[in-house]
Order: structure tokens, then C-alpha cells, then sequence
């Protein structure tokens, strides 16, 4: 039912050269392998959220999955 889907994520983990898992990608742009001290999770986590824009939250604004927009509003 989602072997399209289980080999794409198995082809993009061969190009992004992730060979063990647990394996975490973060912004596709910083990988975390297996099981690292939690101050090293932290560190990275950190700095991918420093680089992440952020919307300035206005009154009546929500924020989900998809980002931030106004209450109500799907």
C-alpha cells in the first residue's frame, strides 16, 4: 500500500547518505545520527530553529502545522 512511498524515503536516505537508523533530518538541511548525547540533539535543533524565520503574531492569529494565520481560518 505505501511501498511508493517506503522507497522514495529509502532512496532520498541513500543520497543523503544515512546508512543507520535511528536518523533524524532536520529543515533538510542538518542530519542527526542514531542515538547522540542529548546536548548534541539540543545543539542542532537549536541552531536550525535560530535560522528559522518567525512570524510576528498579531491578535486573533493561530498557529498549527502549516504555520500561522488568522483564528478560524482553515
Amino acid at each position: 500500500m505505501y511501498s511508493k512511498e517506503v522507497r522514495r524515503d529509502e532512496q532520498e536516505a541513500y543520497y543523503l547518505g544515512i546508512s543507520a537508523v535511528p536518523f533524524f533530518v532536520i529543515n533538510k538541511k542538518y542530519g542527526i545520527p542514531g542515538a547522540v548525547e542529548t546536548s548534541q540533539m539540543r545543539k542542532v535543533l537549536m541552531k536550525a530553529y535560530s535560522e528559522e524565520e518567525t512570524e510576528e503574531l498579531q491578535p486573533g492569529m493561530t498557529c498549527g502545522p502549516d504555520g500561522c494565520g488568522p483564528a478560524g481560518k482553515d
